[in-house]
């Protein structure tokens, strides 16, 4: 498969490895996705194999550029 034969589409596919288990996610979105749908699956798979939630400021959640804060 290749990834640039559906240009509307987004991918991500991430997994995390500790004490020899793995922890994968692999999602398909629309290119109109948000980052919260980008990010949710990927920190709810962190979050499983940590075995805690993680207290996350979602309205902050997505890219850092200089001057964000201002």
């Amino acid at each position: 498969m290749n990834l640039y034969d559906d240009e509307n589409k987004t991918y991500v596919s991430m997994s995390y490895r500790a004490y020899g288990i793995t922890h994968s996610v692999n999602i398909e979105l629309g290119n109109d996705c948000t980052w919260d749908e980008v990010l949710g699956p990927i920190i709810s798979t962190l979050e499983s194999a940590f075995g805690y939630s993680f207290d996350l400021d979602k309205e902050s959640l997505g890219i850092y550029y200089p001057g964000k804060e201002e």
